[in-house]
């Protein structure tokens, strides 16, 4: 079965791990201070801290704003869901507000309507690898008083308008380096900023950590427990499972559960993490590249095809690959359809795994907040279909892919 995503994980670092341990820097050593300023240099700012995970990183950027009980922190109806629980678990208030179809990111004039005087944060989120409208956040933002955070979790390498890289635009920005991302160190984020004031508050919240070998084993043996399931031809058993609606519920909870336990381990970022981060780091615009390739490959592939939403579809040609944009990265690739879930079950039938609706994010705004309507991240996640997207995808795989998916959408228009 083609999975949607496969662990990302360079040849060697195994390797690199066993040398970690003879050398007995696996959980010290100077390599953290070196990514660290490798990775500021390559997004093209002054400091860069890594963090335990990148919702830490969030925590951290948060206190180093000194911010109020009671104040506003304001999320894309859109994001993913534990990002609201960690606002409000700091004591602040997270506040949504809709978005826009044609990127999945916050749609300004939405920021507008809800900002007030409590306003004190906006976390302006660039999903599935698409720079968000970041210079109109900014300018929005700064009109205000307010402070932006950068949500880059799924975006290392992608570019704004202005052509700057995200990250470098609001007042501190935080990236992830969970399994699946373009940039994989067992976990683990960064926290990039240009302010010294903002740089000195996250390292101060980070110093009294300290790596925990039983951690990093953890997130070791998991990494290569989910590559061995996902890259071998017996990926169909468990891949099955997950399209089976019985054992979804309870199968998406141990996922979140497992994967929330790491990254909310508290455990300092290791030495070995940096090790493997730093070999990454090295060829990250080729693997950036080859992202990009897959991504204009699907838009070719779907150009012309009935049954699949235009608005997203046309934005990712027009605006974000013409003229070498680069705007989007494609860690995801989305479109919308109509009945997702009964068209991602059909083309697990055929051999390919796909997420949908829920799977992929959820409606925040309608989660957390009853007496709003956020019609637009609703349309979107009622309608979401996730298409496989990784490193090593072959263009036969997404002939293959989008040619099922047109026979079904042609199917399901049937009367």
């Amino acid at each position: 079965m083609i999975p949607r995503r496969r662990i990302n994980i360079y040849k060697g670092a195994l390797a690199d791990i066993f040398m970690a341990i003879l050398k007995g820097d696996m959980l010290k050593g100077g390599d953290i201070s070196e990514f660290e300023s490798a990775f500021a240099e390559t997004a093209g700012v002054e400091y860069a801290i890594a963090v335990p995970s990148g919702r830490r990183g969030l925590c951290a950027i948060l206190k180093s704003l000194k911010l109020n009980k009671g104040d506003e922190v304001m999320l894309p109806a859109l994001t993913y869901h534990a990002l609201p629980r960690i606002i409000a678990d700091m004591g602040y208030s997270p506040v949504f507000a809709d978005i826009e179809k044609k990127s999945f990111g916050f749609y300004i004039a939405e920021i507008e309507k809800k900002i007030n005087k409590r306003t004190r944060v906006i976390v302006a989120t660039h999903l599935f690898g698409t720079a968000c409208d970041i210079e109109g956040i900014v300018d929005t933002a700064k009109r205000h008083e307010i402070r932006v955070v950068e949500d880059c979790a799924q975006s290392l390498g992608s570019r704004g308008v202005s052509g700057g890289r995200v990250g470098t635009f609001g007042d501190a920005a935080f990236f992830s380096f969970d399994i699946t991302k373009t940039l994989n160190t067992f976990g683990g984020g960064m926290v990039v900023t240009r302010s010294k004031e903002i740089a000195e508050g996250v390292r101060r919240d980070i110093d009294g950590l300290r790596p925990s070998f039983k951690d990093v084993a953890a997130k070791i043996i998991n990494n290569y427990l989910e590559l061995l399931l996902l890259n071998t031809p017996l990926n169909a058993v468990p891949l099955g499972l997950l399209h089976n609606r019985r054992l979804y519920g309870f199968i998406k909870s141990l996922y979140r559960g497992v994967h929330g336990s790491l990254a909310g381990s508290g455990a300092a970022f290791s030495n070995i993490q940096a090790i493997i981060g730093l070999k990454q780091l090295k060829n990250i615009d080729k693997a950036v590249g080859i992202r990009r390739r897959l991504g204009e490959r699907y838009l070719e592939e779907l150009r012309g095809a009935e049954g699949i939403g235009r608005e997203n579809i046309e934005y990712l040609r027009k605006d974000c690959i013409i003229g070498g944009m680069n705007r989007s990265t494609f860690y995801n690739f989305i479109v919308l359809v109509e009945d997702s879930r009964r068209v991602s079950d059909r083309l697990a039938a055929a051999g390919i795994d796909t997420g949908s609706r829920e799977e992929i994010l959820e409606n925040c705004g309608n989660l957390y907040d009853g007496t709003n309507d956020y019609r637009e991240a609703e349309y979107v996640v009622r309608r979401s279909l996730e298409l496989p997207m990784y490193r090593g995808l072959k263009d036969g795989d997404i002939s293959r892919i989008v040619s099922a998916l047109k026979e079904i959408l042609s199917e399901v228009r049937e009367p």
